[in-house]
């Protein structure tokens, strides 16, 4: 992941659409938005959830490989 130009706006975003649908897609979209904000540690605890209850993609696999390297 590169650095978006507003990462917090990302983050709020993401934040959103998670609460509105918290699961799949709007979790892995999340977690990037965390990684963006430096919080690699909530990135890593939500996309585990997600694959605990099978959403095992390899895009939540590839974002929750990022933020292990970077806790």
């Amino acid at each position: 992941l590169s650095a978006a130009p507003q990462p917090q706006k990302a983050l709020s975003l993401a934040e959103s659409s998670f609460r509105n649908r918290p699961y799949g897609d709007a979790a892995v979209g999340l977690a990037k938005a965390y990684l963006l904000n430096g919080r690699p540690g909530d990135a890593r605890r939500l996309l585990e959830r997600q694959i605990a209850q099978g959403w095992d993609t390899g895009e939540a696999f590839w974002i929750l490989s990022l933020a292990a390297r970077a806790s």
